[in-house]
């Protein structure tokens, strides 16, 4: 489970710059983060396996994508189901902020 924290520093004297040290955190640039996991994996045939979006809220929703639904299909929540052998792309894509894009190898056998 992902935590979060907000951080407002207001700096009323234009003489002044507040500084503030963090340790033990990822930093999240200003455009967000935006990630998959796993980004690659093996799926035995009948197998299903979760992949999870790691991403700001701003993020949501997401789109996700099979660029072959014959080897492996891909639920509107990240489920994949694997059917024949092969090598599949899965792509998650958000356009609410900007327009993010990740995708996962997948190798069914």
């Amino acid at each position: 489970m992902a935590c979060a924290a907000a951080l407002l520093l207001t700096n009323c004297d234009t003489r002044a710059v507040p500084t503030v040290a963090l340790t033990g955190v990822d930093v999240i640039h200003r455009d967000g983060f935006f990630d998959v996991d796993p980004g690659f994996f093996d799926l035995r045939l009948g197998h299903a396996k979760q992949l999870v979006l790691i991403s700001d809220a701003a993020f949501l929703p997401a789109t996700w994508v099979t660029e072959n639904p014959g080897i492996a299909t891909v639920t509107p929540t990240g489920l994949v189901r694997a059917f024949a052998p092969g090598t599949v792309v899965i792509t998650v894509t958000s356009t609410t902020v900007v327009t993010r894009k990740k995708t996962v190898v997948i190798r069914v056998f």
